[in-house]
């Protein structure tokens, strides 16, 4: 019998939410091919859950990382220090990560060694001075 590979998906902010759930829900709709592993940071709850609920998403590792006051920095430490304990626990044989948040970087730079990382997001137009926003998607392999 063939072992479901684990994808482990990561999201924090209601537009990640947005665009992960249809793909969290086609993983989870092949159980024999794809173990999902749903995991939150938490940023921003009160505009997350709601669009939680609204798709039907099932959170198995919340991160709970918001605290008031907090920079950015302090946010993507606390995300760093609260994804070693879960890739530890599910041992993910993909981690799909959308975004370009706070959420998002810390999770794709160090992944898990030996474990493939895609992150997929949508640049900001601020970012580029440009009318449009940029797509972007990229896999990234962290060395082992």
């Amino acid at each position: 019998m063939k072992v479901p590979k684990k994808i482990l998906t990561v999201f924090g902010t209601r537009p990640e939410i947005i665009k992960l759930a249809p793909v969290i829900h086609e993983v989870e709709a092949h159980p024999m091919t794809f173990a999902s592993i749903n995991v939150t940071s938490a940023q921003h709850t009160d505009l997350l859950y709601p669009f939680i609920q609204l798709f039907g998403i099932r959170i198995d590792h919340n991160m709970k990382v918001m605290e008031p006051n907090q920079s950015l920095n302090q946010v993507c430490s606390r995300v760093l220090l609260a994804f070693d304990p879960i890739l530890e626990k599910a041992q993910p044989d993909l981690i799909l990560v959308q975004g370009d948040t706070t959420t998002a970087i810390p999770i794709a730079t160090p992944g898990a060694p030996g474990t493939p990382v895609i992150l997929a997001g949508a640049a900001p137009v601020s970012a580029f001075a440009s009318s449009a926003p940029v797509t972007w998607a990229c896999a990234i392999t962290p060395a082992s």
